[in-house]
């Protein structure tokens, strides 16, 4: 059995101060930057692409006022969700480790008893990523940051792009090794488009 994992606002709900709308996006430090608006988008207009067969089964994505958020849940039901600064960049205070620690912290991964082991952490084409598993279930996490550094103004920015990955099972479905090789190839087969000169799908704001 597959469980795929809600991650779409994790990063972003991270170290949020106050109660939060389910209703509107926030950054980390719970600033609100407008309202949830997902579209369904197709493969034409989408910025995430990959090589090889599409393992895609569905594309959303919404425009926010200094962003474009876009997120994919695929055929084997893992998710990813990919952020694309279109104004300034991203501050880079924390690390790839430290946002894995952050997603795990969230109630899709805690309630299944899985609690983050920094020694776990792995290094991966842009990303970090985290296999761990509890006596029921066994998930993969990623999370990383690249793009364009130099538009955030902060000397710690690694870019103004970030994509966060993740899926779990049921203990005895997949091995850890095999989990983690089907993901890694999903991931190192992706393409993420930050080209400002691209018009961003016709999406309502």
């Amino acid at each position: 059995m597959k469980w795929w994992l809600s991650l779409a606002a994790v990063t972003l709900l991270a170290g949020c101060v106050g109660e939060q709308q389910k209703d509107t996006e926030y950054t980390y430090t719970g600033f609100p930057l407008g309202h949830v608006s997902f579209s369904e988008i197709s493969a034409q207009e989408a910025r995430i692409s990959f090589t090889g067969p599409d393992p895609v089964m569905k594309r959303e994505a919404e425009v926010l006022p200094d962003r474009y958020i876009e997120r994919i849940i695929f055929k084997n039901n893992a998710m990813m969700r990919y952020e694309f600064i279109t104004q300034g960049g991203l501050d880079g205070s924390e690390s790839d480790k430290e946002f894995l620690q952050i997603m795990m912290k969230n109630e899709s991964i805690s309630s299944k008893e899985i609690y983050f082991d920094g020694s776990k952490v792995k290094s991966g084409k842009y990303f970090s990523y985290i296999t761990q598993e509890s006596n029921r279930f066994l998930c993969f996490i990623a999370f990383g940051q690249f793009g364009d550094a130099m538009r955030s103004g902060s000397p710690r920015s690694r870019g103004n792009q970030d994509m966060n990955y993740g899926i779990c099972y049921a203990s005895g479905v997949i091995t850890a090794s095999n989990l983690e090789a089907q993901s890694l190839d999903v991931l190192n087969r992706a393409h993420f488009d930050g080209n400002l000169l691209r018009p961003m799908p016709n999406l309502p704001h």
